[in-house]
């Protein structure tokens, strides 16, 4: 697996659990913090202003979709931290369709998101 790929992933795992309603029925922020277990250097930000923003950028990004497959495959998982090895194209998908997004809006949900991932909104 290169380098990108993991990278995307652990972005996916650490700002791509911030749904309400699936996993288990877990909120949020109890993903988020889960999920930053997984992390070495998990964000600076916390988890409630990553969720925020999270939901923020889903709803004018037209990523619904990705989103959502991404939760169901997620959301059947027994440790959020497989989401890199068993997640691939679900992660892939939808990391590609924020950076797709970011990469040509200058819409201001996009900010946040591509401070805390920048090598997924400038295409690297």
């Amino acid at each position: 697996m290169n380098s990108a790929l993991v990278y995307t992933a652990l972005a996916a795992i650490l700002c791509g659990v911030f749904t309400t309603g699936c996993d288990g029925g877990k909120d949020c922020k109890t993903l988020c913090a889960e999920a930053d277990a997984c992390a070495e250097f998990p964000p600076d930000t916390s988890c409630e202003v990553r969720c925020k923003n999270e939901e923020e950028l889903v709803k004018v990004s037209a990523c619904e979709e990705f989103k959502t497959d991404f939760d169901d495959c997620r959301g059947r998982l027994a440790d959020i931290c497989d989401v890199p090895s068993s997640c691939v194209s679900e992660v892939k998908a939808y990391n590609d369709c924020l950076g797709d997004f970011c990469g040509s809006s200058s819409a201001a949900e996009c900010t946040a998101y591509c401070s805390d991932f920048p090598s997924i909104c400038d295409g690297s």
